[in-house]
Parts: structure tokens; C-alpha cells; sequence
């Protein structure tokens, strides 16, 4: 709880800090390897600038599917699940093994007793199966 409310706050610094002084056994806990999962989807979300600049690549490339990961992950990185599920279950038949692996990935930093997971993994069993 105490990572996730550092996560909310944006506190990277004292997050990285804490992680690094678990021992391994630690870090193969579930709780901690979903904060490890979101940490990284964060950080690596950082370097694509504004959900504006993103957006706007995409219209110029709707079928870049990188450009849409990045959007989805930016989402994701802001806490708007919605849109992130959203924008990826939207673009699913663009790249059907790339969609999915990004929202398997999500549903893992999220958790399986998470709202979003539930919901987006039923959208996406439907996706698949029909």
C-alpha cells in the first residue's frame, strides 16, 4: 500500500529506493511485482512527451501501432485505464499479437481482482473468440 500510494504521488526516487532494499525473495512477491510492472510502464511512458504530441502523430500514422502503444501506455502510466484499455481493445484487429501482449502486460501490473482487468479481459476473451 505504502508503494502505491508513493506511485500515486509520482515519488519514482523513494519508490527505486525502497525496491532496491528488499531482498529477492521480497520482490517475488505479487503486490510487489505489480508495482515493479507499473513502475516500468511509467518510466517507460515518460519519454514519449505530451498525450497531445502522440495524439497527433497518430492521426498523421492511425495504423503505426508503436504510436498506438505509446498513447495506451501513457494512458496507463496517468492512471486512465479506461482510456488505455480502450485505445488498445479499439486498435485490436491493427495487431492482434501486439494488442494483446500490451493488455496481458497491463492486466499483470493491474492485478486480476482489479475492475479494469475484469472488464477488459472479458472484451478482450470476446475479441479473440468471435
Amino acid at each position: 500500500m505504502y508503494l502505491e500510494c508513493l506511485l500515486s504521488q509520482k515519488d519514482f526516487k523513494e519508490i527505486n529506493e525502497f525496491l532496491a532494499s528488499l531482498d529477492e525473495e521480497m520482490k517475488k512477491q505479487t503486490e510487489i511485482k505489480k508495482i515493479i510492472k507499473k513502475l516500468r510502464i511509467i518510466e517507460e511512458s515518460k519519454k514519449y512527451g505530451s498525450i497531445d504530441k502522440l495524439i497527433e502523430k497518430h492521426k498523421k500514422d492511425p495504423q503505426n501501432i508503436k504510436i498506438i502503444l505509446e498513447i495506451s501506455e501513457y494512458y496507463f502510466s496517468e492512471g486512465d485505464y479506461e482510456s488505455s484499455f480502450s485505445t488498445l481493445i479499439n486498435n485490436y484487429y491493427k495487431n492482434k499479437e501486439k494488442i494483446k501482449k500490451k493488455l496481458v502486460e497491463f492486466f499483470e501490473a493491474l492485478g486480476n481482482e482489479h475492475e479494469a482487468t475484469k472488464t477488459y479481459r472479458k472484451k478482450l476473451s470476446s475479441l479473440m473468440f468471435s
